[in-house]
């Protein structure tokens, strides 16, 4: 996937969480958030573990169990204040 289609297809996702705010009860979706401040060794910390969560639910749903329904899991992380590292 190029990295065009790539933005493209994160942009789209994220228009479909927001709309799933107004689309979705609020038990059918889970949508939080957290604004933190970190060091750069922290953020680096943080995107492993996002990473590895990642790796894990993916994991969970690689199973030969019957399937339901289709979720989008979206993880970010990004800078709300200039980076200076």
């Amino acid at each position: 996937m190029g990295m065009l289609a790539l933005i493209n297809f994160h942009r789209e996702m994220l228009r479909k969480a927001s709309e799933s705010l107004e689309k979705h009860r609020t038990a059918d979706r889970d949508i939080s958030a957290l604004t933190i401040s970190v060091s750069k060794k922290q953020y680096e910390k943080i995107r492993e573990r996002l990473n590895q969560v990642r790796r894990e639910i993916h994991s969970m749903a690689d199973t030969p169990e019957d399937k339901e329904v289709i979720y989008q899991i979206n993880l970010q992380a990004f800078p709300l204040s200039e980076v200076v590292w």
